[in-house]
């Protein structure tokens, strides 16, 4: 009787993934260790007060990132239910006061309160993005995103992981809109 339990709630969990996956045409994809481990080394010289991880998948980066920032109030989105149901056990076993987790399309999210975005999206869904990040954020944020760039913006930095494939990592800027 277990094992069936156990056997029924993979495959619902298995289905509920591929149904998301197929929804938003790409899978709740882990930062990997060393890219995540960059990233937190070039976040540290940041000092964001909100802080938001679009598409945060199992939480690998944002755990992290709310750890390493405790001032700031960090925000994780994610739609995939499974993901999501994943991160709010985490933060019950390890509560993390300034992360808040939202079961939500980011695309449909306000994200003008945010002064740090960080992303790991495939490049149709960064190319979806930019139009959002230039009507909605306000002057000066941050972007940070990796493996995938912004298409059509010019990054204020670029780094290079040390991983297999040398994921490049980038910072990018919204400008002065009062100018």
């Amino acid at each position: 009787m277990i094992l069936y339990t156990v056997l029924m709630l993979t495959l619902i969990a298995t289905f509920s993934i591929v149904l998301t996956s197929m929804r938003n045409r790409i899978s709740p994809t882990p930062t990997s260790y060393r890219v995540k481990k960059e990233l937190l080394k070039i976040l540290l010289d940041e000092t964001p007060t909100k802080v938001v991880d679009l598409g945060a998948g199992w939480g690998t980066l944002v755990f992290p990132i709310a750890k390493q920032h405790p001032n700031a109030k960090v925000v994780a989105y994610e739609n995939s239910l499974i993901p999501f149901l994943f991160m709010k056990l985490r933060q019950l076993v390890s509560p993390t006061p300034n992360l808040s987790i939202e079961r939500r399309n980011f695309y449909h999210a306000d994200l003008s309160s945010f002064d740090l975005i960080v992303c790991y999206l495939f490049p149709r869904g960064m190319k979806k993005l930019k139009d959002k990040f230039n009507s909605e954020l306000k002057s000066n944020a941050l972007i940070y995103t990796h493996t995938f760039s912004i298409p059509g913006w010019e990054p204020l930095e670029k780094w290079k992981a040390r991983d297999l494939f040398r994921s490049p990592i980038f910072k990018y800027k919204i400008p002065d809109k009062t100018e």
